[in-house]
């Protein structure tokens, strides 16, 4: 065991003055205010969070049936699907056999160089299954033999592993389908594939192959029936602390096209009768990418149940993703027929900013729009009909019936609803108790409108207590976000807004105050989706770094200073798989063997772990709550007796803030919890685990100085009164499934050495992850650098 103790430089003078007054108790705040937002995209469900290895398991990926497999010596065909195993999965593979040959699937891998979106075709044909040592595994197909003879063998491919063949028992296989399981033992940790070898004559179809860990979360008990998690994310997940989990999606909640519309329905049940279709974020120039379903409507009820956090289910209103519809390309080809050319060519300059030089430019748009075809209302009309349903129309009421299903299936009894009973069957006999329903995802325009209020009518009928979520649009400000708050503010102040943003160069420093002003008495909000990406630090995965998180920290202390009109907040995206990312910025990295949390999951962590049911107005010494680039906030749980003071730092120089405490009689334990990087581009890969938070001790009194460290995060924790401060929240201990090395953080272009430069204390008692920790080096895959 290494045990690291650090201490840092000494601060400057000058110190902040932060005055905090048991007067200043302001307004109650949400106690729903941090949560998690969980979408398939990077692989984070299938290839994540889900606990199955086996990649396009069942051979439905429609784009290229045989994605994730490699064949070798057989004749191998998805063609017939005249016996499927079920109606919702018709593919299958028909293998021909003469002689010794095997199947082998990949897993899900690598498609992409180190930090890049470079296609390495090496990395996208290396098996990735992360095997454990000693870990055992639930291996199962379904085989339909129509005349093979001979045997057949499954092994972990892998270096150390593939000598270790079991043969299955076929015997009973006749020309029918039949599940074959076994369990395999992994002798070494390190990464592989898993390959079915076939030594005879004739043809076996297969079907449906799974691979399970048996550590997974949930295997082996009555909840998880059908799904289990992979064990470190769930921890992962875990240690946050979330209130709520919106899910599935984001865009994946859409749907591509009227045909493709996600189905709830489709999502639960056994695992091989769930209809598996291509996921929104493949493309065509290699990301294959599958949703098996795995991660159905159940399994993420049954995960917010065990974290028990609220579920924040999204639907979308019988209308498509409308960005991929291209619908603000259609409502302006219904604008041009009213616009003279004259106004066409201003709106090209002023509103597309067309050089008017580039005529070549001019033409192509306009050639375009007018090739959309759209020269009057009728024609608006008829686009519409393709990309959304349309209310009092056979498929919107079967559309409506569905969406009132979901919530019987989630609240409904057991022993007297249909869906209750099926919820029941499906392993969880205690209703999920759901609040909250979203409508819409990122949706605007009178298409969104119309549906939105047409369901939300059908919604609040049946079920009056379920609060819905409304949506803002695709970002927070602009003509179309403006026009949703209208007529929301107007007619639905009784829902929740959900906002969704995405920012650059350093917005969120610039609009700490941003609901400030909002009114109080109007529908409040949920910022459902938000990540900085900070401008000109880190390229990729290091751009999850210490900036970045410096600077949510800081605008989640006007989020905490506002909880009364924001209810709740989640980072987006939460999960992606290193080297097959479909997104810049993320919460939590992971490859086949190893997790890697960011010092934004960090400061999630912190701010979800420490905060209070009340807001104090409290300000620094200059009646501001930034003062030289230090922000603050200031809750408090008057039944707890707990002060909870987060101060950020967003610069590049050590501070220190005085902490006056005044009204809360006896104080009895200060303790603080922070996260600091000596550089902007500080992060974590895998590998190297540099930024983590440490936890202090204070001498408890009335006064407090605090000193924090470059890019610094601390939550400062006061018990006062008869609270003793024993039950403040503690740092979690090491993830046990991760084998990060603990190493200083140094910019690859600084070559001397540093402090790492942790914020000060008085008595440093201990830290998460990597202050007590045992170094393992990673024993395979490296991080491709």
């Amino acid at each position: 065991m290494l045990t690291i103790f650090v201490f840092p430089a000494k601060a400057e003078e000058n110190n902040k003055t932060l005055n905090i007054s048991a007067k200043d108790s302001s307004h109650d705040i949400s106690d729903k205010l941090y949560g998690l937002f969980i979408e398939d995209i990077s692989y984070a469900c299938d290839g994540g969070l889900v606990s199955n290895l086996v990649n396009n398991d069942s051979f439905e990926y429609e784009f290229n049936r045989t994605t994730g497999w490699k064949f070798d010596n057989l004749d191998v065909s998805t063609d017939d699907t005249s016996a499927p195993l079920n109606i919702n999965n018709p593919t299958y593979a028909t293998i021909r056999v003469e002689g010794k040959g095997s199947v082998t699937n990949l897993g899900f891998t690598e498609m992409y160089d180190y930090k890049t979106y470079d296609r390495d075709e090496k990395k996208a044909s290396t098996p990735d299954m992360g095997f454990k040592e000693n870990a055992e595994y639930d291996f199962s197909c379904y085989i339909n033999n129509k005349d093979f003879e001979g045997t057949v063998s499954v092994y972990l491919d892998s270096e150390k592993n593939r000598s270790n063949i079991t043969e299955l028992d076929i015997s009973k296989s006749g020309n029918i389908w039949n599940k074959l399981s076994t369990t395999l033992t992994s002798v070494a940790q390190e990464d592989g594939g898993l390959t079915i070898e076939f030594n005879g004559k004739g043809t076996i179809c297969l079907d449906f192959v799974t691979l399970v860990p048996k550590d997974s979360h949930g295997y082996g008990t009555d909840e998880w029936k059908y799904t289990t998690l992979r064990s470190d994310l769930y921890t992962a997940l875990e240690q946050m602390n979330p209130s709520f989990i919106r899910f599935p999606g984001g865009c994946l909640a859409e749907g591509d096209s009227l045909a493709n519309l996600y189905n709830w329905k489709e999502t639960i049940g056994p695992l091989e009768e769930r209809v598996q279709f291509y996921n929104l974020w493949r493309d065509d120039v290699g990301r294959d990418y599958i949703n098996t379903m795995a991660m159905g409507y159940h399994e993420y009820f049954q995960l917010c149940s065990d974290l028990k956090a609220e579920a924040l289910p999204i639907l979308n209103v019988g209308l498509t993703c409308q960005a991929r519809a291209g619908y603000d390309d259609h409502v302006l080809a219904l604008k041009k027929n009213t616009m003279s050319d004259s106004e066409w060519e201003t709106y090209l300059t002023e509103t597309r900013n067309i050089d008017p030089e580039n005529t070549q430019e001019r033409e192509d748009f306009t050639n375009y729009i007018d090739g959309l075809n759209i020269k009057n209302d009728a024609d608006f009309e008829n686009y519409l009909d393709t990309i959304a349903l349309r209310p009092g129309t056979k498929e919107w009421d079967a559309y409506v019936q569905d969406i009132l299903d979901l919530i019987e299936y989630a609240n409904g009894d057991a022993t007297k609803t249909y869906w209750g009973a099926i919820r029941a069957a499906n392993g969880s006999a205690q209703p999920f108790n759901i609040k909250y329903i979203g409508l819409g995802n990122e949706n605007w325009g009178s298409i969104y409108e119309r549906n939105f209020r047409a369901l939300y009518k059908e919604v609040k009928k049946a079920y009056p207590e379920i609060t819905v979520i409304s949506s803002s649009g695709t970002y927070l400000e602009g003509e179309a976000y403006d026009e949703n708050w209208s007529w929301i503010n107007k007619d639905f102040r009784d829902t929740v807004v959900d906002e969704h943003y995405y920012t650059y160069d350093g917005y969120l420093f610039d609009h700490n105050n941003r609901y400030d002003n909002f009114d109080r008495d109007g529908a409040h909000v949920f910022i459902g989706e938000y990540a900085v990406t900070p401008a000109g630090v880190g390229t990729l995965l290091t751009k999850s770094n210490m900036f970045g998180a410096v600077e949510e920290a800081s605008y989640l202390t006007g989020v905490e200073r506002n909880g009364d009109v924001v209810e709740m907040a989640s980072y987006a995206p939460t999960f992606a798989k290193v080297n097959a990312q479909s997104w810049n910025v993320n919460l939590i990295w992971f490859d086949s063997q190893e997790v890697v949390l960011t010092p934004n999951y960090y400061v999630q962590m912190l701010y979800a772990n420490n905060y209070g049911t009340k807001y104090l107005a409290s300000t620094f010494a200059n009646g501001e709550t930034v003062q030289d680039g230090i922000y603050e906030s200031v809750t408090v749980d008057e039944n707890a007796q707990t002060l909870y003071v987060k101060l950020v730092n967003t610069t590049g120089k050590a501070q220190s803030v005085d902490v006056n405490l005044s009204g809360f009689g006896d104080i009895n334990r200060v303790s603080a919890q922070s996260i600091e990087g000596s550089y902007k581009s500080a992060c974590n890969e895998i590998g190297r685990n540099t930024t983590f938070p440490v936890e202090k001790e204070y001498k408890a009194g009335e006064k407090v100085s605090v000193d924090m460290g470059k890019y610094d995060v601390t939550v400062l924790r006061i018990a006062y009164g008869s609270n003793d401060g024993a039950a403040l929240y503690t740092l979690p201990s090491f993830i046990n499934t991760m084998t990060q090395e603990t190493i200083s953080y140094l910019p690859d272009a600084i070559k001397i050495g540093v402090p790492c430069g942790a914020a000060g204390g008085v008595v440093i008692i201990g830290a998460v992850i990597a202050i007590i920790v045992t170094i393992k080096k990673k024993k395979s895959k490296k991080n491709g650098k």
